[in-house]
């Protein structure tokens, strides 16, 4: 075999080999590679392990939101803004669940909450995809959180209302303008 031939081989088994294919009858490999897409903020392999619906579940209040693709990848853009870092523990699997604990932090989070949030969350796998997530915070301080947050609105708004709704604009544009927000702030309070 000439050299160039078996460098393109090597090329090749390396390109299939790294497409590894999500296994769907094993719930852990569905979950592991959902928490891939966040860490990443990649959603190549997002219609593999995600149903289109989906839906979160926010305990104990039962806040449920429904998912789309479209929807989770403005939201991720968003989220990637402010470079999470998920750190997961794996809990409890059953043949339709994956329970794991995680922990989260931003520069988002870091602002307004100033420790990692930790909650505990319950995927649920039907037809080898995430159909429900609910979730369960451990470690969040929700008055300091909301607090913070309308201080930063009512300052921004005040200030540079050029900045507009950044609060509620889930895109990767709103995610820049709320660090900008941050940033802002934390210039005019020497933070």
């Amino acid at each position: 075999m000439r050299p160039h031939h078996a460098w393109l081989l090597i090329c090749i088994l390396f390109v299939f080999g790294s497409c590894r294919h999500i296994e769907k009858s094993d719930p852990t490999e569905v979950a592991q590679a959902y928490y891939s897409i966040l860490t990443a903020g990649d959603l190549s392999t997002s219609y593999e392990i995600l149903s289109d619906p989906w839906e979160t579940v926010e305990l104990p209040s039962n806040y449920t939101e429904s998912w789309n693709s479209e929807k989770f990848k403005h939201w991720l853009a968003w989220d990637s803004v402010f470079d999470p870092s998920y750190g997961v523990e794996m809990n409890a699997v059953t043949d339709s669940t994956v329970t794991y604990q995680v922990t989260k932090m931003d520069s988002r989070i870091a602002f307004l909450h100033d420790t990692p949030m930790v909650y505990n969350e319950k995927l649920f796998i039907t037809d080898g995809k995430i159909s429900r997530i609910e979730r369960d915070y451990e470690q969040f301080d929700v008055e300091r959180f909301v607090m913070r947050r309308d201080k930063l609105v009512s300052w921004v708004t005040e200030n540079y209302p050029e900045l507009g709704a950044f609060i509620i604009d889930q895109s990767e544009s709103g995610g820049q303008r709320y660090l900008q927000a941050i940033s802002l702030y934390r210039a005019a309070h020497d933070q």
